[in-house]
Parts: structure tokens; C-alpha cells; sequence
């Protein structure tokens, strides 16, 4: 764990970065000027350490790429869905029902095999968050919090803060150019593309370059931001919004749908 702090808008940002599953996590935590920085920090690693353990654990238990997960022992025929943990079974189900939402746009099956990595890192996320990361308004000084994974962030601030989060999005042809900027204060973002991972989506449509979609729940928009890279002509739910970049003509460009 590294952690990192500065001095942005006024107030005083902790930054804890934690590499798992492939990616890197990042935990943010806004501190007004109340804070007793040497004792609320040791408060705030006890519940870092926390997320990072939890994160590890289900990196361990939902990896395709580990031969003992169960993930990997349910490819196996080893477990069945009813057999299953229940958190699998969640999972499983839930990724069965994002299959049918976006009429097969996401699909966590991959080569005959179930591959939920596209459900499994904004669901932890989310849980994460939520378990570990929220306790902290507690503390009055705590202003807000969020939780970022491979670019994706599921975020709060304290109802009376002024505190608003700036959210760079990355150009696709240039990971070290922004090309908008959304501001949020509570809720959940989600970037799927070619910037951070490069051409990973299967069935992604060669013309879509990055999706971004936005909402309260992390699980849900990112699976929504997968689907439209491989159908942009979806109908996003009443209770998100989003864009689209796309190519034309060998020069990128935004449209906003």
C-alpha cells in the first residue's frame, strides 16, 4: 500500500493505492481543516487495511486465472450453481440478468467458460465502498470518500459539504489528455475503452473508442459502459446517463448520447 497526501480546494486529500486483480485501486479521503490528521489517520489505515483485505479475497475467490478459485472450480464442473457460495451464486445470477438487460451486449461467458471479471471489479468495488470506506463519516471531519478501480469510482460526500469531485476523462488516444470533465458529488462512474486496457472488450465495435456511464450504483453503470462498446445504440436506463467516443474517419470525436 502507498499511501499519498495533498492540498486540493481547501481541504486535505489521502490517497491509498493498492494494486489486485489485475489493476490498480485507489481509495481517496477528503479531510476538512477539523481534522487531527496523526490520530484519524491511524483510524483510517485500520479501515484501509480492511478494504484491501476484502479486495484480495475476492480477487482469490473470482479469478479465472487462479486454478482454485471458484470461479475456476465451477468451469470445472467441481461446484454447481447449487452447490455455489452465495456470493457466486449473486454473481452469477446478477450477470445472467445484465445479459439480459442490454439483450446480450454484456456477456460474462467467454470461450464456452464463466468469465465474470466485467461484473466482479464493480460489484467489489461497490461493497467495498460501502463496507469499509462510508464507516469513515463518522468522523466529523470526513467530507468525502471514494473508491477507484481501473479508472472506475463509486464516490460520497457529506450531504452539507461543499466538496465537489472533478473526473477527468481520459482521451482514448492519449491516456495523458483529458478531453471532458464530470463533476459529482455522490454516485458512480464508469469508463470502458481502449485507454486503460486496450482493445479487451469481445464484440467491441471497432468505430466505439470509450464509453463512459453514470449513476449511483458502480455494478450497474459498468456494465452498462461494457455494453455500449459493443452496441452504442442502446437505450441507457431513465436512472443513468452517458457518452460515447467514436472514429470517424481516422480522427476521434466526441457524441454525446
Amino acid at each position: 500500500m502507498e499511501m499519498h497526501s495533498k492540498r486540493i480546494k481547501g481541504h486535505t486529500m489521502l490517497s491509498f493505492v493498492y494494486h489486485t486483480m489485475g489493476t490498480v485501486f485507489t481509495s481517496q479521503i477528503v479531510l476538512d481543516e477539523t481534522a487531527e490528521k496523526p490520530a484519524l489517520l491511524t483510524k483510517i489505515e485500520h479501515f484501509q487495511n480492511l478494504l484491501e483485505v476484502y479486495l484480495e479475497q475476492i480477487n482469490t475467490r473470482f479469478s479465472p486465472y487462479l486454478a482454485d478459485s471458484e470461479v475456476s472450480r465451477y468451469n470445472r464442473g467441481e461446484i454447481t450453481a447449487l452447490t455455489m457460495s452465495p456470493d457466486l451464486y449473486f454473481v452469477f445470477a446478477s450477470s445472467l440478468a445484465a445479459k439480459l438487460a442490454t439483450h446480450d451486449a454484456f456477456d460474462a461467458n467467454y470461450n464456452g467458460e464463466f468469465e465474470p471479471s466485467g461484473f466482479v471489479k464493480g460489484w467489489s468495488i461497490e461493497v467495498g465502498f460501502s463496507k469499509f470506506l462510508v464507516p469513515l463519516f463518522q468522523f466529523p471531519s470526513v467530507q468525502a470518500v471514494n473508491l477507484i478501480g481501473g479508472g472506475d469510482m463509486q464516490m460520497e460526500t457529506r450531504e452539507q459539504s461543499d466538496w465537489v469531485f472533478d473526473i477527468g476523462i481520459v482521451d482514448p488516444t492519449d491516456r495523458y489528455s483529458i478531453i471532458k470533465t464530470v463533476q459529482l458529488k455522490t454516485g458512480a462512474i464508469a469508463t470502458s475503452g481502449i485507454s486503460e486496457r486496450g482493445h479487451h472488450v469481445k464484440g467491441a465495435v471497432d468505430d466505439i473508442l470509450q464509453t463512459t456511464v453514470i449513476g449511483q450504483a458502480l455494478q450497474e453503470v459498468d456494465v452498462w459502459a461494457t455494453a455500449l462498446m459493443v452496441n452504442p445504440d442502446l437505450a441507457l436506463p431513465d436512472n443513468l446517463s452517458g457518452f460515447i467516443f467514436t472514429r470517424q474517419e481516422g480522427e476521434t470525436h466526441a457524441k454525446i448520447s
